[in-house]
């Protein structure tokens, strides 16, 4: 576990997950890891996810509402939503009932 950079607290919850059944050689041959900078890291990609699916949503917003001063019914406004950002009808007409 001290191969991973495992903080202490988490080495001991995971060997009193194992209990007393022997581990043999599991990590015998494995590669060093740094698991707090895989912590980081996921952290990281995580706020970027938030952030691309905050763009995402104002953007399909934004063409939401230009469909919907060139169409001016739901029924064009999916059959163009879904042309627009290629996606089924079942979720276009999603994306419409949330942003019309």
């Amino acid at each position: 576990m001290m191969k991973m950079n495992m903080p202490t607290e988490d080495a001991q919850d995971c060997m009193r997950e194992l209990g007393e059944r022997s581990m043999g050689n599991w990590f015998e041959n494995m590669d060093k890891m740094d698991i707090q900078a895989e912590r980081r890291n996921t952290a990281e990609a995580r706020e970027k996810l938030a952030e691309a699916e905050d763009r995402l949503s104002y953007a399909i917003k934004y063409i939401v509402d230009t469909i919907k001063k060139n169409s001016g019914t739901r029924e064009a406004a999916v059959i163009e939503l879904g042309k627009a950002v290629n996606i089924s009808k079942e979720e276009a007409e999603h994306l419409i009932e949330k942003y019309w």
